[in-house]
């Protein structure tokens, strides 16, 4: 999985795993697109999502989470992103 580089989920119904350190395992992949709109998603979302560096396609729209905005996490892809002549599209 080291090659994943599109994470193009949306549209079905899935659950975040936030069970001890699993909310805070980062996986061995650098994603440059993912999506997981209308997913059915509740609860924060996984500290390794903001952390990827090379994302400049996030799509987590209509799911259900307390972030609803999207600030904290847009906040911190911002942060970590790394510079590009491409800009980022990310949907809350």
């Amino acid at each position: 999985m080291k090659s994943l580089k599109n994470l193009l989920l949306g549209r079905n119904n899935l659950t975040w795993i936030n069970i001890g350190n699993m909310k805070t395992l980062a996986p061995n992949f650098t994603l440059s697109q993912m999506s997981l709109s209308s997913c059915g998603l509740k609860g924060e979302i996984p500290s390794w999502i903001p952390m990827q560096k090379r994302l400049n396609f996030l799509d987590l729209s209509e799911n259900q989470r307390p972030d609803h905005n999207g600030g904290d996490t847009a906040s911190l892809l911002k942060k970590n992103k790394e510079s590009s002549s491409k800009s980022p599209w990310y949907y809350f």
